[in-house]
């Protein structure tokens, strides 16, 4: 991701928690944790601090991916993000930003990604790629109580 992408990452952000959170996470927390955590800052820090990936269709940008090793074990790399368009799921652009992002980090020995426990897309997504769910937790997500899943993608031994 170059900064020049942020606006439209930022849109995709929007538009991908609409989708997916409807009916779910309210609204007004959709938006303040959208502009909260898609603002230019904090896209830079993101970028800047493990690898932010972008799918291109056609020279527009269809979904992301944001990579991070958060843990004190550096070889256990933590999936933030990963969204697509509504519209553009089911076509690849995910499963490649998967297989990249796990092919920039050759060391790492497992992938984890947390995510809204209302979020059945994502938890097909990842089972069907190997991801084990390994635990639940409670939190307060900008004052709305939140489900979070967690799953663990054992990767190659280095």
């Amino acid at each position: 991701m170059a900064a020049s992408d942020y606006a439209e990452v930022r849109g995709i952000a929007r538009k991908t928690w609409a989708d997916t959170y409807a009916g779910v996470i309210p609204e007004d927390v959709q938006k303040e944790f959208v502009e909260r955590v898609y603002s230019d800052d904090m896209l830079a820090w993101r970028a800047g601090r493990g690898m932010f990936l972008v799918a291109e269709e056609g020279g527009s940008i269809v979904g992301f991916a944001d990579f991070n090793r958060p843990f004190d074990d550096d070889r256990i790399v933590s999936l933030a993000a990963i969204y697509i368009l509504p519209g553009e799921q089911r076509k690849g652009a995910g499963s490649m930003l998967l297989e990249e992002g796990i092919r920039l980090a050759p060391d790492a020995n497992r992938l984890v990604v947390r995510f809204e426990r209302g979020n059945h897309v994502a938890r097909s997504f990842y089972e069907r790629r190997g991801f084990e769910r390994v635990g639940e937790s409670e939190e307060d997500f900008l004052g709305h109580p939140s489900r979070m899943v967690e799953m663990v993608c054992p990767l190659r031994s280095p």
